[in-house]
């Protein structure tokens, strides 16, 4: 892990692993990254929420998910 949260997340991304099959070692890394930054934790909660959305065709909790948080 370097000093910068965002070049790790890159390294993490590259893999191309989905999150559910990541190798302990990748998500303790993605762990550390996410605590060192909020933001990126927050737009990783968000992507996780969006998601959940579509995949189960809610549209009303739309607006809540991305307005509710601002």
């Amino acid at each position: 892990m370097t000093d910068n949260p965002a070049r790790d997340l890159k390294a993490v991304n590259n893999s191309h692993v989905p999150p559910d099959t990541l190798t302990d070692s990748q998500r303790d890394q993605l762990d550390r990254i996410l605590e060192a930054c909020s933001d990126l934790a927050t737009v990783r909660d968000l992507a996780h929420e969006f998601s959940s959305i579509a995949r189960e065709r809610r549209g009303q909790g739309l607006a809540q998910a991305v307005f509710g948080s601002w």
